[in-house]
């Protein structure tokens, strides 16, 4: 089960793949050129990759999906991202656990799944706010859930007051 036998197939994914290696970087590099254009989106892409575990793909997952974070308030974003707990309950008999409602931009969930994992380990703040979350009763995947959000406003934290991220920040 290496993959397919025949030669002519493996000699034809093999072409597929490096046509397809050869778009994505293109895509990449049209995506850099947009960037430098345009002093604000550059400008907002470097503060929100100063954020712990937010990289260069999730930071512009997030602006093109959202394009200038300051038009929403935090309520509006989380919602467009589908970020906030929906509760299960029906009179005194059904009470499931809460759980992400999902709707929204599932590219950047994705996305920010993947960082949440990472801030928890390399961020001494966001893993601090995760531990205190477990040690509440949080099951795990609403661990995760908090943290994406956090991120998510820390990123637009960080283009609307157009600073860098500091993690002790006391408001």
């Amino acid at each position: 089960a290496d993959g397919p036998s025949s030669s002519t197939v493996r000699a034809s994914l093999k072409k597929a793949n490096k046509a397809l290696a050869r778009e994505i970087e293109h895509i990449g590099k049209a995506m850099d050129a947009l960037v430098r254009k345009d002093d604000t989106l550059e400008k907002d892409l470097k503060r929100a990759k100063t954020v712990k575990g937010i990289g260069t793909k999730t930071a512009m997952t997030i602006l093109a999906e959202f394009g200038d974070l300051r038009q929403y308030n935090r309520d509006e974003l989380v919602a467009l991202c589908g970020l906030y707990p929906r509760e299960y309950t029906s009179g005194t008999s059904v009470r499931k656990k809460p759980r992400l409602v999902k709707g929204g931009k599932a590219h950047v969930r994705a996305a920010l799944y993947m960082c949440a994992m990472s801030a928890i380990r390399a961020d001494a703040h966001l893993g601090a706010f995760a531990q205190r979350l477990a040690q509440n009763g949080k099951e795990p995947m609403q661990v995760i859930g908090a943290v994406m959000r956090k991120l998510l406003m820390l990123v637009r934290a960080v283009v609307v007051s157009e600073t860098d991220y500091d993690p002790h920040y006391q408001q």
